[in-house]
């Protein structure tokens, strides 16, 4: 796989979404649910909260609970720190990649950027999720067992970053970086950088103040790949 750090620019500008009302108000409605989820587990410990808990402090009901989280765990650690899914390999292998492991990392960034864009629609948006990191690394530090559901979350989206390119490579042979490896190989150190590039960035936020940390994560790993004897 050809590692380049020039392979790896920044996305572009960024330019914030019109955000109407009705949305304004379910961005609203997502944040009061995780304030409640992640302030409460804190306080009280993991299993000793129930969603019936949550909804009553953030004045809720149950079934709209659901509308937003599919239970306790995502609303209290989210989708984890990648989020991708069978609709983002969809959109991957449809794709014309002349680099797929650069492509793989624009299109996770502009996926995140654009989340969060549409967030900063509220105010206090940059220090909510600073307030909410710090409480999730707290309820991991009293309760290193939950780790497990931040694992696990991880590990599903990695699993389909792997099945999206091993897709790509055997449509698109012509767009492998390392022909000579067999195929599997390639594979392998292609989610291995995406896998690192991931977690550098998501455990250095404090270091990377632009708005593609992601990519700011796979040059510095890439400058110390170059550095490997």
């Amino acid at each position: 796989m050809q590692i380049d750090e020039h392979s790896y620019p920044p996305s572009g500008a960024t330019q914030q979404p019109d955000v109407g009302l009705r949305e304004l108000k379910r961005l609203r409605t997502h944040r009061d649910l995780a304030d409640a989820a992640t302030s409460l587990v804190l306080e009280r410990g993991y299993d000793a909260v129930s969603v019936e808990d949550i909804c009553e402090v953030a004045k809720i009901s149950r079934r709209t609970f659901f509308n937003y989280f599919e239970s306790k765990d995502q609303s209290v650690f989210g989708n984890g720190i990648i989020r991708f899914n069978n609709e983002d390999e969809e959109l991957f292998l449809s794709g014309d990649h002349d680099n797929p492991v650069a492509a793989m990392l624009d299109q996770i960034e502009a996926k995140n950027r654009e989340k969060f864009l549409r967030q900063m629609a509220l105010e206090g948006t940059a220090e909510f999720h600073r307030e909410i990191r710090r409480r999730i690394q707290e309820i991991l530090r009293k309760e290193p067992k939950l780790s497990a559901v931040v694992i696990s979350n991880f590990s599903k989206s990695m699993r389909l970053v792997r099945s999206a390119f091993e897709g790509y490579f055997t449509a698109h042979p012509q767009s492998r970086q390392s022909p000579e490896l067999p195929l599997e190989q390639e594979v392998t150190l292609s989610v291995g950088f995406i896998r690192e590039c991931v977690l550098y960035s998501s455990m250095h936020l404090d270091i990377f103040k632009t708005d593609t940390p992601l990519h700011d994560a796979a040059r510095v790993v890439t400058t110390f790949m170059r550095r490997m004897p």
